[in-house]
């Protein structure tokens, strides 16, 4: 309670402060987001100088992401909060989903759907670049380490596996060599199904990523609910200087 309570109050203050930057007579529900993303996600790093061609491969690798969450959020039962190509913390760009209910267990449908995200960003990227995997770029390192954690969970704990059937593996099955060469070849067989339809998806919805991609360039951090008037073909209220600001 004490931990909840010091971030609940971390979170008013951040808001207060920048009503009174702003020269607000009181705190408004814009400037409550502003300091949720920074509790939750870091401040902007201002310092930190990113090229616009750079940029551009940023919002695209997000707004894959983006197109992902919005597909698979009736699975998931997240929705995005934010989506931003500003750095904040170690990350150049990072797309913020909210649990819609308390939840407290994860289906194997929730798990695929997680590495359908995951993949939101590699696939873009490779779509961005035609199929060039050279140009396939380092933000896709922390996905592909996140989808490959899930695939494992899937496989190994909770009896995925097409092979072996309803299996969960020990840490002396998987010590064994045979044992764990067919659970890596399970895992590549699953990540390789969830790329393609990821990207059979992403392909149906190119239009609609290459908007949020542009919306991206311009606005820098956009709102969930930005996001999906973007995507259902509508634009932002708010001109690009209003609202979520970069600091």
């Amino acid at each position: 309670q004490a931990v909840v309570s010091t971030q609940s109050t971390g979170l008013v203050n951040t808001a207060a402060l920048r009503a009174v930057r702003l020269s607000k007579k009181q705190v408004d529900q814009d400037d409550l987001e502003f300091a949720r993303a920074k509790v939750l996600l870091g401040g902007v790093d201002s310092s930190r100088e990113i090229s616009t061609e750079d940029c551009a491969k940023i919002a695209a690798h997000e707004a894959g992401h983006a197109i992902m969450e919005l597909l698979r959020e009736d699975v998931t039962e997240k929705k995005i909060y934010l989506a931003t190509i500003e750095p904040r913390g170690v990350t150049l760009g990072h797309v913020f989903s909210v649990q819609k209910e308390d939840s407290h267990s994860t289906s194997n449908e929730q798990l695929l759907a997680h590495i359908d995200i995951g993949f939101g960003g590699r696939v873009a990227e490779d779509i961005l670049y035609n199929g060039d995997k050279e140009k396939v770029t380092t933000g896709c390192a922390a996905d592909m380490s996140n989808i490959t954690r899930y695939a494992r969970v899937l496989i190994e704990d909770n009896g995925y596996s097409k092979k072996q059937g309803l299996v969960r593996y020990s840490d002396c099955d998987i010590k064994n060599m045979e044992t764990n060469r067919l659970i890596q070849d399970e895992m590549k067989e699953l990540l390789n199904e969830r790329y393609e339809l990821t990207k059979k998806d992403m392909m149906k919805h190119k239009r609609q990523w290459e908007r949020l991609t542009q919306y991206l360039q311009e606005y820098r951090t956009l709102t969930g609910e930005e996001c999906r008037t973007i995507f259902n073909g509508g634009k932002p209220t708010r001109s690009p200087f209003e609202g979520l600001p970069s600091s």
